[in-house]
Formats: C-alpha cells, sequence, structure tokens
C-alpha cells in the first residue's frame, strides 16, 4: 500500500459526512458551479449549451458556511481564560506557549478558534504538538530551553488532511491512535521566480516522525507507473526525560462514532442548503421565461422556420406571407408562485435547523420525560465548548510535558465563553414567539421587540427600520414568516436569512 493510500475508515467517513459536498458549499459559488452536474443536474433533453447558461445564472445563498461561522464567532467574542493551578511554575513556563501557540505568533484564543472552527465543519478535530529541531538535544534542559526560546509548536491539522491512521488495541481492551498520516503540501522555488507546488505525506508516531515527497519522473521514463512517494527526511521526538509515551496528538469530536471518526453536525443543514441552491436554480429558469413570455408565430414559411426567426428589440422580423403573425404568450405565473413557496419553505427549515444547537436538551429525564435536575441539561453548542475546551487543556498538558512538567489534566483550566444559550424555558419561550409571529398574531415591532428581550437581536436593532426593510424585501420576493407567496414579477431572491 502506498504511503498516501487513505484508510478504509477515512473513505467511510468522508462518504457518510458527504465532503465533497462540504468542500464545495465552503468554497462557494464558484466551486459549486466547477462542481456542475455533480450538484445541480442536467434536464434529459437539456442542450449543453443552455444548462451552461443555467448554471452561471445560479447562485449560492451559503446559509451552511455562514451558520458554522456564527456559531464559531460567539463563543471567542470574549477571551478564553486559561490556567496551571498550584504550579506558578509550570504556568510561567506556558505563557509563552499561549501567546505563540504555533511558533508563528498565534495567540491562543485564535488557535482554539482555528480547533473549534475545524471541529464544526466535520465533527471531528486533531491537534499535533512538535518541538524545534535541535542538534544535541541530550543536554537541553530548562536554563538553555528558557534563554534559547525554545519551546513546542502546536498545529491544528485540517480534518480532510489526516488520511490514514492506525490504532493498538490496548490491555484494558480499548485502543489508542499509534500512527497517523497527513497530507500536506511544499513549495519548491525555481527559476524566473517560478514556484512548483508538490503534495508530500508526514507519518508521525510516538517515537518520531517521516516525511515522503512524490518525486517527479524525467521525461523519457519507460515506466508506466504514477509519481511515486520516497522517504525524504524524518526524525524523532526524543528529548531529555521527555520522551512521549503516546503520539503527540489531541483530537475531538462533537459525537464520536469510532477512533478518529465523526459526522459533520450540520449535516442537515448541508443538504438543505443543496436544496434552496438547485431550487433557486430552477427559480430564476422560470423567471427567464416567464418575463419574456412564450412567443407563438403562424404563417411563416418552412424556408423560414428553418433559417430561423430571431426576436431581438432592434430586430424587424419580416415574412412572405402577409398574414404571418407572432404573439406574446402570457403564462399565469402559478409555477413561479409555487417555487417562491418551496424556497419560503426550505429556508425557514434552514432557519430552524441551524438555530437548534443553540437549544438546551435535558441531559437527565426521569421515565415520566420530566426533567430530574434542568440545572444538568446542555444545549449541542455547549457540549462542543466543553469538547473544546477539554481539548485544549489535554494540548495544554502535552506541552507542559515537552518542558518537564508533569502537570495532572485537573489542575489545567481552559474555559471558552459559552454564557448566551437559551436556557429551557426561555427556549420555548423564544419558540412560542417565532410561532405567534408566523400565525400574525404579533406585529412585527413586537417580534423585533421580544427577541431583544430575550437578548437573541442587539438592543440597537430599531423596530421601525426593520419594518421599512422587510417591507422593501417583501418586494423582492422574500417574507421568512409572511405565508403568502409573491409573483414572480416582484423580483428574484437574492438577500441572505
Amino acid at each position: 500500500m502506498a504511503v498516501d493510500t487513505p484508510s478504509i475508515q477515512y473513505n467511510a467517513m468522508m462518504t457518510a459526512g458527504s465532503w465533497d459536498l462540504c468542500m464545495d458549499i465552503l468554497g462557494g459559488i464558484l466551486s459549486m458551479r466547477a462542481a456542475g452536474k455533480t450538484w445541480l443536474p442536467k434536464e434529459p433533453e437539456e442542450k449543453e449549451s443552455k444548462y451552461k447558461v443555467r448554471l452561471k445564472r445560479s447562485f449560492l445563498n451559503n446559509v451552511y458556511k455562514d451558520t458554522i461561522e456564527k456559531y464559531v464567532a460567539r463563543p471567542f467574542s470574549r477571551p478564553a481564560r486559561w490556567d496551571v493551578k498550584g504550579n506558578d511554575e509550570a504556568k510561567e513556563a506556558l505563557a509563552p506557549v499561549m501567546d505563540d501557540m504555533d511558533g508563528e505568533g498565534q495567540h491562543h484564543q485564535a488557535f482554539s478558534k482555528s480547533l473549534f472552527r475545524m471541529l464544526l465543519k466535520w465533527g471531528v478535530c486533531t491537534s499535533f504538538t512538535d518541538y524545534p529541531e535541535i542538534d544535541d538535544p541530550d543536554n537541553v534542559d530548562k536554563e538553555t530551553e528558557k534563554n534559547e526560546k525554545l519551546k513546542p509548536i502546536n498545529r491544528v491539522l485540517g480534518t480532510p488532511k489526516v488520511i490514514g491512521w492506525e490504532t493498538q488495541e490496548q490491555r484494558n481492551g480499548t485502543e489508542k491512535i499509534v500512527e497517523i498520516r497527513v497530507k500536506e503540501s511544499y513549495i519548491e522555488d525555481t527559476d524566473n521566480w517560478e514556484q512548483v507546488a508538490y503534495d508530500q505525506i508526514r507519518v508521525i508516531r510516538a517515537d518520531g516522525w517521516e516525511l515522503w515527497r512524490r518525486e517527479k519522473r524525467k521525461k523519457g521514463s519507460a515506466s508506466s507507473k504514477e509519481d511515486e512517494y520516497k522517504k525524504v527526511k524524518s526524525g524523532t521526538f526524543v528529548m531529555a526525560e521527555k520522551t512521549p509515551e503516546d503520539l503527540p496528538i489531541v483530537t475531538a469530536y462533537t459525537e464520536k462514532i469510532a477512533m478518529m471518526s465523526a459526522l459533520p453536525p450540520f449535516l442537515d443543514l448541508l443538504w438543505a442548503n443543496l436544496e434552496d441552491y438547485q431550487s433557486r436554480s430552477d427559480q430564476k429558469n422560470i423567471l427567464r421565461f416567464d418575463r419574456l413570455g412564450i412567443i407563438m408565430g403562424s404563417g411563416f414559411t418552412e424556408e423560414e422556420c428553418k433559417a430561423g426567426i430571431k426576436i431581438a428589440p432592434t430586430q424587424a422580423v419580416m415574412s412572405e406571407n402577409p398574414e404571418a403573425t407572432l404573439s406574446r404568450v402570457e403564462t399565469t405565473g402559478k409555477p413561479a408562485d409555487n417555487g417562491w413557496k418551496d424556497i419560503h419553505d426550505i429556508r425557514e427549515r434552514m432557519e430552524v435547523l441551524g438555530m437548534a444547537p443553540m437549544i438546551t436538551r435535558l441531559a437527565n429525564v426521569k421515565a415520566t420525560g420530566i426533567a430530574a435536575n434542568e440545572s444538568k441539561s446542555r444545549s449541542q453548542i455547549e457540549s462542543w465548548i466543553d469538547e473544546a475546551n477539554l481539548a485544549m487543556r489535554k494540548i495544554m498538558q502535552l506541552n507542559l510535558k515537552w518542558m518537564g512538567f508533569d502537570i495532572p489534566l485537573d489542575q489545567i483550566e481552559y474555559n471558552i465563553y459559552q454564557d448566551f444559550v437559551f436556557n429551557t424555558q426561555q427556549a420555548q419561550e423564544v419558540k412560542d414567539v417565532i410561532e405567534a409571529r408566523k400565525l400574525g398574531a404579533i406585529s412585527h415591532e413586537t417580534f423585533i421587540e421580544e427577541l431583544q428581550r430575550y437578548g437573541r437581536l442587539s438592543d440597537k436593532v430599531d423596530p421601525e427600520v426593520e419594518k421599512q426593510r422587510v417591507a422593501a424585501e417583501k418586494g423582492n420576493g422574500l417574507s421568512l414568516f409572511d405565508r403568502g407567496t409573491p409573483t414572480p414579477a416582484q423580483g428574484q431572491v437574492g438577500a441572505e436569512i
């Protein structure tokens, strides 16, 4: 097996998690258009030229990416706090690492935010801790580290880049990761200031690492094999009294399904976003023809029909038959109305799916279904933040081990802000407000004021201004809670929810 061969578990996770769709939607409209028929199917009788026009007229309302970024932004709207309890020396030694996690000036706040973003995108995230290469590791002590400013280097690994891993069964029946393979790239400078990017695979084990690079075959080579990887570099993690017992990685999960495996937490929202993309494409295509109407002609000769009848503002249509006519058939607009309703339904569903992780779920429930202890209820976003906090504590512990400090995990603290979610009662109350607005039982002004009262909207939002904005949006075919559907003549969907 070649070093770049993905593991079976990786392929299974990639398929089940729809990673190809994840990557394309996260990549935006250009990625979706580049995917072409994969996400925007071509109709059976549709000509290729017409399909390309439809594809270029299709736009992505990227609710999926926006939702992830909003959930990433909220916990980091305030500084994360950290501490090493009961050991001032260890805390002092760790401080420079927390200020520069990756050796390139990345503060722990930015590092943990990057880790959290990776976690919400893919459901699983891995961090790798390394140490600078030094000539004589056996003679490096704490004083040398301090004087030469030597410290561990941490890196959040892109989840799709961790293409393989091996596990080893322990005596107690559990498994632990003993090797991972990470796909990377390196850039080589050539003459004339040109650069060429090549693939490389980094193999990481507890006792060291290897670097494998794809070497290009020379022109004229008789071999028919593809370019092969060769080991070009290797090293160890061994340092004086600091040899790691385990692989120097930390992995976090939103919901673990197997070792190093999880599914994207917003998978349902992902597919709903694709549904919106396809429905909007259909709607734009309908509107294009609905606006023009259908041209019906009669009385033209067979030769004239074969030559083609050109319809344009500056083009006169001529015929040998003085009784030949052209007329425009106007449609009722019903298909377009149904299209708007479909888009509205999809967007309401996306909004609900996007809000769901903020709502608490009872963690301890009696057989009667009544919460035994409401204080233990947790929302999904709180559980995800807890997982990120735990991952950061383990990363801090791993860094301290590199620096010669054996600190128990319960003495290490890392706290990402999370006091912004609904409690159980608030969640139901907000739901009631939303339902009341959908049914038209309360005005838009009251709806805004209630959301402000529950802290869901900023106090800076002016209900009267919002009322005017919503009125303008209705003119463009947008109304989240209005069950009526605008006519095609009112415009196109183009604003974000």
